[in-house]
C-alpha cells in the first residue's frame, strides 16, 4: 500500500501541480497577450502622431510655397503694371509736348499771317 499511496500522492500532486502550472501559464499568456495589445496600441499611437505630424508639416510646406508662387507672381503683376503706367506717363507727356509745339506752331502761323495781312493791306492803300 505504500507504494500505492506514494503513487497516488505522486499523481494527485502532478495534476494539481499541472493544474497550477497550466493556470500559471493562462496567466501569463494573457498578460503578454495585454502587454502585446498596449505595445501594440502604443506603437500605433505613435505612428498616427507620426503621420499626422508628416501631414501638417506637407501641408504647411505646400501653404509656404503656394503663398511664395502667388507673391512671386503678385510681384511680376505689380512691376508690369507700374511698367504700363510708366509707359503711359511717357506717352501722355510726349502727347502733351507734341500739342504744346503744335500750338506754338498755330500761334507762329497766326503771327505770320496777321504779319503778312498788314502788309499786305499797306502796300494796298
Amino acid at each position: 500500500m505504500t507504494s500505492q499511496s506514494t503513487t497516488s500522492k505522486c499523481s494527485k500532486t502532478v495534476v494539481l501541480t499541472r493544474d497550477s502550472i497550466q493556470e500559471l501559464l493562462n496567466k501569463g499568456m494573457a498578460a503578454i497577450d495585454d502587454d502585446k495589445t498596449r505595445s501594440s496600441s502604443a506603437k500605433l499611437a505613435k505612428l498616427s502622431l507620426k503621420l499626422d505630424h508628416a501631414r501638417f508639416a506637407e501641408d504647411r510646406a505646400f501653404e509656404r510655397e503656394q503663398h511664395s508662387s502667388e507673391y512671386a507672381n503678385t510681384t511680376i503683376v505689380h512691376q508690369h503694371s507700374q511698367e504700363s503706367v510708366k509707359s503711359q506717363i511717357r506717352l501722355k507727356q510726349a502727347e502733351s509736348e507734341a500739342f504744346e509745339c503744335q500750338t506754338r506752331m498755330f500761334l507762329t502761323q497766326a503771327e505770320l499771317m496777321k504779319l503778312q495781312l498788314s502788309m499786305g493791306g499797306k502796300s494796298d492803300i
